[in-house]
């Protein structure tokens, strides 16, 4: 009788300690290293994040971020936009407080985080603009530019400024990886 409350009772101690586990939400991008998706494109990005100051701070997944704080006319600490000078891939002030200003404008907690809730707030303003299987060219319409995005094998990559053809990948990790959107999508015969 006393061997089977103490196995009850370890198995109830297992029970507690797991449920809760089971109510987080799934963060599988950022186990996996980069901002992506599957499927339909208006829910990829409600399971980004973290970024900020402190939570891969220089990374390309950043850069995507700074291309949505650019599309939607998100406003520095100096009260200028945020513009496309301003997207270097770096967590710094300048990302902070323009991600502080576009939580306020997208009615979503004010912390200067970037995580799930902001994250899942820009899901609403990608539309498919041209796609071939895996391989999606993605507009984000903001409020103030349209910038495209593509969604390569699921993966998500952003223009590098002042180019219209080099790339970063939207990774998590420290430092960011290159490379050039396939001719194809310029001459529009992948699609």
């Amino acid at each position: 009788m006393k061997r089977t409350l103490t196995v009850l009772s370890a198995l109830a101690g297992l029970l507690a300690f797991l449920l809760p586990l089971g109510a987080l939400p799934a963060n599988a991008s950022v186990s996996s290293g980069v901002i992506g998706g599957a499927s339909g494109i208006t829910d990829d990005f409600g399971d980004e994040g973290p970024l900020s100051t402190t939570s891969h701070a220089d990374s390309g997944a950043n850069q995507l971020w700074q291309w949505i704080l650019y599309a939607d006319g998100a406003t520095e600490s100096n009260g200028t936009a945020f513009d496309q000078a301003d997207i270097d891939g770096d967590f710094g002030p300048n990302t902070n407080a323009a991600t502080r200003n576009w939580q306020s404008r997208h009615g979503v907690g004010v912390d200067g985080i970037v995580g799930n809730q902001t994250f899942g707030a820009a899901d609403g303003h990608l539309s498919v603009a041209t796609q071939s299987g895996d391989d999606i060219r993605i507009t984000y319409s903001g409020s103030a530019h349209s910038i495209t995005l593509y969604r390569l094998g699921g993966v998500y990559w952003s223009l590098e400024p002042g180019s219209s053809s080099a790339i970063v990948k939207a990774t998590y990790g420290s430092g960011r990886t290159t490379g050039t959107v396939p001719s194809c999508i310029f001459a529009h015969t992948c699609f």
